[in-house]
């Protein structure tokens, strides 16, 4: 195959750039093999082509400005190097061309080729000395597109060293945009010690959801994550409830549980959310939706953790959208915490996650931690289910676990 490796026109840069990508494009298209566009993505690479970074940054007329744009944004966006600024528009290019040709992700193969990609971005975090868990360095990561869905978090070649991977270099969490990534860290105190005040926790539990599939491991993840917590929090159980009860409790809760479905509108975001049921004499479907949660303005909001269960043979694609927006809906709500899923998993694995977690930010009894401690918690969650045996090699049931927040 042929690649583009020419030198843009100088005098009109944009207009080459245009060209360069409405030429790629449709042979994408036609082609439909990702060996081909993994190439092309290098040429464009090698080129510094990228119609978003004309788009995005033309107002500054000057490659200075990016650069320090970039520089006073490290906090948040920790990869793009410094010593090399067209980075942003290789990661974003590759976002842009592959919602192109991948709308959803059908199957595990090409999870597989998605987290592939994904390394590609991960090659321009430093790699200096193996680090333990509780040194790596933290990292928040702000996709754009399709890539927005992407676990950067567990990128690894397929012929990648086991430890050569995000999980090894750094701590991941992600964040929708660079305000919001400060906007979370500002809300409340950074930590919180059982010494000042009991926590409110609110458990919301939905096995049975009208219209979709039932999930039996519902109780058993609620049973374990309030025996875990035991007296270190103040408890409100709400089983199968409806919106207006959620909406009532949540206000005043630190941190918030939910095991049940969700759902995502790509017609009209603030209408996704998470599935509960009326409160009639026959049950109906109902939605604990963005908008709602917008709506609130809450001065407790710690952790939300949304566990996304689903039974393994639950594949709707139309929750592959999901933490995008929902995650969004609760941030804006107050949390500075959140904890999500890109796809469904099955029971199994939101029980083991979920205990896994509360195992490390409640010690002995005692629920105490700060911000860097709840991204760990989940972090070393998701590596013990990702290193046992069982679940190796099946990234379908581990690598949709995401932190987005402080």
């Amino acid at each position: 195959m042929s690649t583009f490796r020419s030198t843009p026109d100088e005098a009109d840069p944009t207009s080459w750039l245009k060209d360069l990508e409405n030429k790629l494009i449709p042979r994408e298209k036609r082609t439909g093999w990702m060996k081909t566009f993994q190439e092309d993505s290098c040429s464009l690479r090698d080129t510094n082509a990228g119609e978003e970074m004309m788009s995005r940054y033309k107002q500054t007329g000057r490659i200075e400005d990016l650069e320090e744009a970039i520089e006073a944004s490290r906090g948040a966006v920790y990869i793009t190097p410094e010593d090399h600024p067209y980075r942003a528009a290789m990661l974003n290019n590759y976002g842009n061309m592959l919602e192109r040709r991948y709308e959803k992700i059908p199957d595990e193969d090409c999870l597989k080729e998605a987290i592939c990609v994904s390394y590609q971005v991960v090659q321009v975090v430093p790699k200096s000395h193996p680090f333990r868990n509780d040194f790596l360095p933290r990292t928040w990561w702000i996709g754009t597109g399709l890539a927005s869905s992407f676990p950067f978090h567990a990128a690894r070649g397929l012929r990648a060293d086991e430890n050569d991977n995000t999980s090894s270099r750094v701590l991941s969490s992600y964040t929708t945009t660079i305000k919001a990534f400060f906007h979370a860290r500002e809300r409340v105190p950074a930590s919180f010690s059982p010494n000042e005040q009991l926590l409110n926790l609110l458990m919301v539990t939905v096995a049975h959801t009208p219209g979709e599939v039932d999930l039996p491991g519902v109780k058993c993840e609620r049973s374990m994550a309030l025996d875990l917590l035991g007296s270190s929090v103040h408890v409100n159980k709400l089983d199968q409830p409806d919106s207006a009860s959620v909406m009532r409790q949540i206000g005043d809760c630190h941190i918030a549980h939910f095991a049940c479905h969700g759902m995502s509108d790509l017609a009209d975001p603030f209408q996704s959310g998470l599935l509960l049921q009326t409160n009639t004499t026959i049950p109906e479907k109902e939605i604990l939706s963005v908008r709602k949660l917008c709506k609130q303005s809450l001065m407790h909001g710690e952790i939300a953790y949304l566990s996304a269960c689903s039974t393994a043979e639950n594949r709707a694609k139309q929750l592959l959208d999901e933490v995008v927006y929902v995650v969004n809906g609760f941030q804006v709500a107050g949390f500075r915490h959140v904890i999500g899923t890109l796809w469904p998993s099955d029971d199994r694995v939101c029980v083991k996650v979920a205990k896994l977690f509360y195992i490390e930010i409640c010690r002995n009894g005692v629920l105490e931690y700060t911000d860097r401690d709840v991204a760990l918690a989940l972090h070393k969650a998701v590596s013990v289910i990702s290193t046992s045996d069982g679940y190796r090699r099946r990234p379908l049931h581990w690598a949709q676990y995401v932190h987005y927040g402080a």
